[in-house]
């Protein structure tokens, strides 16, 4: 089991940890830290208050302006502002959309973190990575306040500090002070801090694990709204970290409130609760592939390496390229070669001709399954009772390099809607190689219609749509190649595209849904526009 931490600051890495888990086929846990938008925009927003103004008077006035949301940074007000880059929030979404579970610190911060992620349909678990008490070295009793925040960043400790300027106890600090330049303080280790402490700040804004740590110590404790500090303890006085009065008035509260009390330390979930099949139905997966060798061999590999064991690999070779020799490394893969080049879309029907599974899948030699991709699909479909399951798709983009090769670049998640049997017909949001179906199903209403030349699967998922319900799993568990160099068939291939979009026409007129049928007129004058080529949407950040 691996567990990722991710901050929107380290969402790229944070997503490309979490591919790196699945491929590996290991559990990954994402626990999300330094979500809460408000709160990271005050800790961005301290240092340029501190730094551009000068005298108490100015500093305060300039904090009451953030804390009421009118402050105005360069020109702008606050609420122009973006509090996280929305290229971070992007990647972020699809990292917990990436990981097998969430994890959260409190529920407190979950109910932030899910509308900024957009993440309705995820749960998340809540554990806390228990913070053993620091041990404390008796001092003078001098009655102290205490900034308690030795891994917390600057600008936190000198937004508490400046709050404290007001009251007339000793301040002591167990942090970065950096930024409190001018402020009424003294630096402190840890344990005689403590020692001295009559009330304690723990400026911690999203985990309470700190000040659960030190909740035992004869002293007040105050702790940030946004850390779910009361989910664990009682007797915590709490502020809003992007308001000094807050702060002030909880350690007010604090001196006279109860010594607080640890009554819950919750842990993660054990992974039984993740379990999925390994054996059962077979399941037939379908490679195309045309002269793409080494993309092939990464297709297969990803195919021979599913955690699900009941599976055969049918290889449909439409092209001049061998690949005898890298089928043959896999027991459970065949090789089925066309005789002459028949195309993309009859070569899958070759490959569903010679099928013998229950289930049917298919993957084109320039994508890859995640290995838990069948396990989830046939759980999905046993349990439903279904006939078509399809999940989420990871986006891999490839910079194409000067010796033939690709490097990948970026990760994003775009084809990871539900099946509308409206929107269908003007939006696929399906990945192709992310669905699994019965097979038999498959055959008896025609398999793949050849009278296409582009956009096949689109075209059985409208047909499909019309008899049966889509079972949708929300995971990601395939990926789909994206180059620059415009070798995907939808970059090259407008006019098939096009083609396609007027057969959909001559196969349904949708007059009975003029509201529907106007839409996709519509989508067909933009795509003629374009000449049919589709302009794929590039990830939120590149890989460095």
């Amino acid at each position: 089991m691996t567990r990722v931490l991710a901050t929107p600051e380290r969402s790229l890495d944070a997503l490309r940890a979490v591919v790196a888990a699945r491929e590996r086929a290991e559990h990954v846990t994402l626990v999300l830290r330094g979500c809460d938008s408000r709160a990271v925009f005050a800790v961005a927003t301290t240092p340029h208050i501190l730094r551009s103004t000068t005298g108490y008077d100015e500093r305060r006035a300039a904090f009451d302006a953030l804390a009421s949301g009118s402050l105005v940074i360069d020109g702008r007000p606050m609420n122009d502002c973006e509090a996280i880059d929305s290229r971070f929030v992007k990647t972020l979404r699809d990292a917990a959309r990436c990981a097998d579970a969430i994890e959260v610190a409190s529920w407190t911060q979950w109910e932030r973190v899910a509308p900024l992620l957009d993440l309705p349909y995820e749960r998340a678990s809540i554990a806390v990575d228990w913070t053993e008490r620091p041990s404390i070295k008796s001092a003078d009793r001098r009655g102290a306040v205490v900034v308690y925040a030795p891994k917390e960043l600057p600008a936190l400790v000198a937004f508490c500090v400046f709050a404290l300027q007001e009251m007339r106890a000793p301040i002591l600090v167990v942090g970065d002070t950096s930024l409190c330049e001018g402020m009424r303080f003294v630096s402190e280790t840890g344990p005689r801090a403590l020692g001295c402490a009559r009330a304690v700040i723990i400026p911690a804004l999203d985990d309470p694990a700190v000040a659960l740590g030190i909740a035992a110590i004869d002293a007040a404790l105050v702790a940030p709204f946004t850390s779910g500090i009361d989910e664990y303890c009682s007797g915590v006085a709490r502020y809003a970290p992007w308001d000094r009065l807050s702060l002030l008035g909880g350690v007010q509260a604090a001196l006279g409130a109860d010594r607080p009390r640890v009554h819950a330390v919750p842990t993660s979930p054990g992974t039984d609760a993740f379990a999925l099949p390994t054996d059962g139905d077979l399941v037939t997966i379908v490679i195309r592939t045309c002269d793409r060798r080494a993309m092939f061999e990464r297709a297969i590999a990803s195919v021979a390496a599913q955690t699900y064991r009941a599976l055969e690999i049918v290889v449909v070779n439409d092209g001049s390229e061998p690949v005898e020799d890298v089928v043959k490394g896999y027991p459970n893969a065949r090789i089925v070669g066309n005789s002459t080049r028949l195309g993309a879309i009859p070569s899958l029907n070759v490959g569903l001709r010679a099928a013998r599974g229950r289930w049917f899948g298919w993957l084109d030699d320039d994508d890859r399954l995640f290995p838990d991709h069948v396990a989830r699909l046939v759980d999905a479909l046993e349990r439903s009772g279904g006939v078509v399951a399809h999940a989420d798709t990871l986006s891999e983009y490839f910079e194409h390099q000067s010796d033939g090769s690709y490097r990948p670049y970026g990760f994003a998640v775009y084809l990871d809607g539900d099946v509308d049997r409206d929107i269908i017909h003007i939006n696929d949001g399906i990945g192709p190689m992310s669905a699994l179906l019965d097979r038999t199903v498959l055959v008896e209403s025609g398999g793949f219609d050849e009278e296409f030349r582009h956009a096949e699967d689109w075209a059985l998922w409208i047909r499909l749509s019309r008899k049966y319900d889509f079972v949708h799993v929300r995971a990601v568990t395939a990926a789909y190649s994206i180059r620059d160099d415009g070798s995907n068939m939808m970059q090259y291939g407008g006019e098939a595209m096009l083609h396609a979009m007027r057969r959909f026409v001559t196969l349904d007129d949708l007059r009975d849904r003029p509201v529907l049928a106007a839409l996709r007129r519509e989508l067909i004058a933009t795509m003629e526009r374009t000449g049919g080529r589709a302009g794929f949407p590039q990830p939120p950040l590149r890989f460095a």
